[in-house]
């Protein structure tokens, strides 16, 4: 089995090293996922968040709790993850780690790695000539939904795919999120369901709500070394636990749900 080496950096992108998979295989390639000090700290459990090309639909792993965990499982640090061919099938994969704190039943912080997409080569191996000719580019979606039939490979013996995935999740699948990224120190951002927002060189932020008052979405916010903090949210914003005191130099991450805020600054391990 050919391991994909992958470093989680500090800053939550990911450095992918060679070699990558082809098209088609069937778990003859691993995801090594080296994790960062940030996703390491104090986490209950991980989970894997795949999206495979042309299907958009977001697809988990099991949960990863420790070396017994299968069949993806975590050891020393290091995520290791077999590809079975319902992620290989189409040519182009995206993947986001998710670190998940747990008090309880109930999840309180989820810290989560940059989206990083993984490109596999064609091959005349398990796949037909067409797919071949086209993996990577536009792949047969035909081709794509059968190979979904494997996922049973990576979460169990039932064929009720649904099902299977609804599980995993806890939540009907939707489309990967949508990403916001700013450097600028100002900014005003009216909030969307399903997207998430990474700022950096941070001063002066206005939140507003949208009108749906359903929604989830997360935020990572790096403040300015200097310069006065000014955070504003909406009247009516509620909090799980303390309201955050924003400070110079501090990096936070906010979780949304409708007008519910759970803040955590990372690097207090709490």
């Amino acid at each position: 089995m050919r391991d994909i080496k992958i470093t989680i950096l500090s800053d939550g992108t990911a450095q992918i090293e060679e070699p990558f998979c082809f098209c088609g295989e069937h778990n003859a390639a691993r995801l090594c996922i080296t994790l960062n000090s940030e996703l390491k700290t104090d986490a209950s459990y991980y989970l894997l968040s795949f999206d495979v090309y042309g299907l958009s639909r977001r697809i988990v792993s099991n949960i990863i709790s420790g070396a017994n965990s299968t069949p993806a499982y975590i050891t020393g640090g290091v995520i290791y993850c077999p590809l079975p061919e319902a992620l290989t099938s189409t040519g182009e994969l995206t993947v986001q780690v998710e670190a998940h704190k747990r008090n309880d039943l109930e999840v309180t912080r989820i810290t989560k790695s940059a989206v990083f997409t993984l490109g596999f080569e064609p091959s005349v191996m398990g796949i037909d000539g067409e797919l071949e000719e086209e993996c990577g580019i536009l792949p047969e979606l035909a081709a794509a939904v059968e190979s979904m039939r494997d996922l049973k490979a990576l979460f169990g013996g039932t064929t009720d795919l649904k099902a299977v995935i609804i599980n995993s999740l806890g939540f009907t699948p939707q489309a990967p999120p949508s990403q916001y990224t700013y450097s600028t120190a100002q900014v005003s951002a009216t909030l969307s369901d399903n997207a998430e927002y990474r700022m950096t060189g941070l001063q002066t932020l206005t939140v507003q709500y949208p009108e749906d008052a359903k929604f989830e979405c997360w935020m990572r916010l790096n403040f300015a070394a200097s310069g006065d903090i000014t955070v504003t949210l909406p009247a009516g914003t509620g909090y799980i636990g303390t309201a955050p005191d924003f400070k110079n130099g501090e990096t936070w991450e906010l979780s949304f749900k409708d007008k519910i805020l759970a803040a955590q600054k990372v690097g207090d391990g709490t």
